[in-house]
């Protein structure tokens, strides 16, 4: 009986010491504030298209993970989804991991491009992880030009 209680004793003692060490699949990031902040950046190309052109938007994520992402565009029938797709992006059900999206331009104009995320982020006052949301700092802009309209010209002779 003596020897099955050390066992246990050592076995209890290896269980709470490995309980309170750090995970080595979890980093531990840094900051340089108290607060974590989350961010998107985006990029936008071409900056310029014309009317039933394609264009791109990549959006680098930071300081957010396991995130969920929703895109605005301004005036909202200026651009489509190409090929069509529904919001939010959930990253691990997204073949880029919601970092590139394509867009077909529909409308002449100045289009404006917001994107938001929700996600985990690492909180260094309690120090754990928490659901919060980010987004972009500055939005993307894309300059569309060209029409859609089409007039028939009638030339008499």
């Amino acid at each position: 009986m003596p020897k099955l209680v050390r066992r246990m004793c050592s076995f209890l003692i290896l269980a709470v010491l490995l309980s309170s060490t750090p995970a080595s699949f979890a980093p531990a990031p840094v900051f340089s504030s108290t607060t974590a902040t989350a961010s998107l950046m985006l990029d936008i190309a071409p900056l310029s298209a014309q009317v039933g052109s394609i264009v791109t938007l990549h959006i680098s994520y930071s300081g957010i993970g396991l995130y969920q992402t929703n895109i605005t565009v301004t005036p909202n029938d200026a651009l489509s989804f190409d090929p069509p797709r529904s919001m939010p992006c959930t990253y691990n059900q997204d073949p880029t991991n919601c970092t590139q999206f394509t867009f077909r331009a529909r409308t002449a104009g100045v289009i404006t491009i917001h994107a938001s995320a929700y996600g985990e982020i690492y909180d260094i006052d309690c120090q754990c992880w928490r659901f919060s949301g980010a987004h972009d700092d500055t939005p993307a802009v894309l300059t569309i030009t060209g029409s859609r309209l089409f007039l028939p010209v009638a030339i008499h002779r």
